[in-house]
């Protein structure tokens, strides 16, 4: 009888990131729908999300599928959620000390 004490790692990983990928996915449908290329911050948080959503339904379609050069896929994916992931930082630190238009706070 199967049981969840008795399946392998490899299956809770892959039933874990089904469960990432379709949040982060629905995430990005979702948000695509507001207004986030308007600021710095909500396109750096959008790059980033996609970015996210993008490696995460690649590694659930490479469980389904083979791919050739899978390993060169995910490093540039790593590579793009890199640069999304500080590009991020840089833009909530820019909104906390400059506002969200840009300005400095001390300046009026």
């Amino acid at each position: 009888m199967m049981t969840p004490f008795n399946l392998d790692a490899d299956f809770w990983r892959t039933a874990m990131l089904a469960g990432v990928a379709l949040g982060q996915t629905l995430f990005v449908i979702l948000y695509s729908t507001f207004p986030w290329y308007k600021t710095f911050l909500g396109r750096a948080l959008y790059y980033k999300a996609l970015t996210l959503a993008l490696i995460t339904d690649v590694f659930i379609a490479s469980r389904i599928w083979d791919f050739g050069a899978l390993d060169v896929v995910f490093v540039a994916l790593y590579f793009l959620l890199g640069i999304g992931v500080w590009w991020q930082l840089f833009a909530f630190l820019r909104v906390k000390h400059h506002g969200p238009d840009g300005k400095r706070k001390d300046e009026s």
